[in-house]
């Protein structure tokens, strides 16, 4: 009798997460580049620019004491949150964001330093954008070495519309 409702349990945890999965990608998990479809669609990208969509910022962390950058832009509030122990030694850390209107909706661009800065512990990105359809979000990294945007992760927004992703180095990254 336990092996019978043992088995009927896995069953039906292996159909919801099956029906997760479908779910995740009915809703919008797109696998599409972030940007026009032109070399790696910088050229459209910046026709499309809004003028004074872009913000700036940087904090001090140590190895000892993360923080959190805050970036703010029409459309979208960021956060990035690096936890303590993420970093070896104490750094500045800069981010700028840019927001542009492309093919695939709201496209997001950050750019954080010291390039190259890869984490002890993952950062975690948090974005909470004026869209109100509980719209699934896409992470991309840039990938410098094949001029290519990468596919990163997806991620749902919560109940207070914020989706989240961990990061483990610094790169160019888009979020649309």
């Amino acid at each position: 009798m336990f092996t019978a409702k043992k088995n009927s349990t896995a069953k039906l945890g292996l159909a919801l997460l099956a029906i997760a999965v479908v779910g995740l990608l009915a809703t919008g998990c797109s696998q599409n580049s972030p940007l026009a479809p032109s070399d790696n669609g910088l050229d459209a990208l910046l026709k499309s620019k809004a003028a004074g969509n872009h913000a700036d910022g940087s904090i001090f962390v140590t190895p000892q004491k993360g923080g959190v950058l805050k970036l703010e832009v029409v459309g979208a509030r960021t956060e990035l949150h690096i936890p303590s122990g993420a970093v070896a030694e104490p750094v500045e850390i800069t981010g700028s964001v840019e927001s542009f209107m492309t093919e695939n909706g709201m496209t997001f661009i950050y750019d954080f330093g010291p390039d190259g800065l890869v984490f002890l512990e993952p950062a975690k990105l948090k974005i909470k954008t004026d869209d109100k359809r509980d719209k699934v979000l896409t992470l991309w990294w840039f990938n410098p070495a094949t001029d290519q945007w990468e596919f990163q992760a997806c991620a749902s927004p919560d109940a207070n519309g914020t989706s989240q992703f961990r990061i483990n180095h610094f790169s160019k990254y888009a979020i649309s």
